[in-house]
């Protein structure tokens, strides 16, 4: 009763200050709603973001860190360039509109890609080399999953938190498994392409490649 008392009186208080017509509410309202479309904007990229964790783990080994940045700067931009496009389509028959559509298209795309280039450019704007196999991409969007059922759903059954708090256990016991594995293996392999040969010593996450001309060319798995 209380917090619906207090969520009542936090509502008034919101209308009488959209309500309100003085010089202040004047400034101040559009930087509330500036505010708030930022705030969707990002909501909107995070939860984008978290959907596709799994996927862009799996298939690149690598996450993008500053994800919020970019799609902050970058979505304004694709809607821009998609309502341009359109109209030079449209008015393609037309050739001095035409024109000056398709020098502000590219300009667009210039833009676009200065910005992707800044944010690419920033420290550590990728995290490379991430292991995340199968299993752990199952186990990543199954939590995903639950976690929203926990948070949407108002009737759900008593076990979900439990599985929700049990499925990172999995997750991280099947990573250190696999770290274990990896960290102790030891592999002679042998290839051949014609008249040339090489052979791959592996040990732990270190490898020596030797070729059929005698060179050598060592690397590492990390």
């Amino acid at each position: 009763l209380q917090l619906f008392k207090k969520r009542r009186n936090i509502m008034a208080v919101e209308q009488r200050f959209h309500k309100q017509k003085s010089l202040r509410g004047l400034l101040l309202q559009p930087l509330c709603r500036f505010a708030e479309k930022v705030w969707q904007l990002a909501c909107v990229s995070l939860v984008a973001q978290l959907s596709a964790l799994p996927f862009i783990l799996y298939h690149f080994h690598s996450f993008p860190t500053y994800f919020l940045i970019a799609n902050l700067t970058i979505v304004p931009f694709a809607s821009l360039l998609l309502a341009t496009a359109l109209l030079l389509v449209l008015f393609a028959w037309f050739k001095p509109l035409f024109a000056l559509l398709g020098w502000c298209l590219k300009l667009e795309l210039m833009g676009t890609d200065a910005v992707t280039r800044w944010v690419s450019s920033l420290p550590h704007a990728s995290l490379e080399g991430l292991y995340f196999d199968a299993p752990m991409a199952v186990l990543t969007l199954a939590l995903l999953c639950l976690a929203g059922w926990l948070v949407h759903s108002r009737q759900r059954p008593r076990w979900i938190p439990y599985l929700v708090a049990t499925t990172p256990l999995l997750l991280l016991g099947h990573y250190g498994a696999k770290m274990m594995v990896l960290n102790n293996q030891k592999c002679l392999t042998l290839y051949s392409s014609g008249r040339t040969f090489a052979l791959e010593v592996m040990e732990g996450r270190e490898s020596l490649l030797l070729l059929s001309d005698s060179t050598t060319a060592p690397s590492s798995l990390d």
